[in-house]
């Protein structure tokens, strides 16, 4: 999806609150839902982390590009790519 709005090939409304938070896409929602809140395995935790660096990234591309840097948006989504 962010990849689709950063070309102008998508008119969703996207927030930099919305980009950024780790709770609110499908996957977010179940490792952060009750389902897992008891789970105490190193793997749901491996992939909350994984989760956030995601988000956070993802972040960063969404407002680099609000601030009308393009270039460092491409940086960053060419080094995210190489992870």
């Amino acid at each position: 999806r962010l990849v689709m709005y950063i070309g102008g090939q998508s008119l969703a409304e996207l927030d930099l609150a919305t980009v950024f938070s780790d709770d609110i896409d499908d996957l977010g929602k179940w490792i952060y839902g009750p389902d897992t809140h008891h789970v105490c395995i190193s793997e749901i935790k491996t992939l909350r982390q994984s989760h956030t660096a995601v988000q956070l990234t993802a972040g960063a591309i969404f407002q680099s590009e609000q601030q009308h840097n393009p270039e460092q948006a491409r940086m960053l989504s060419r080094d995210c790519s190489r992870t």
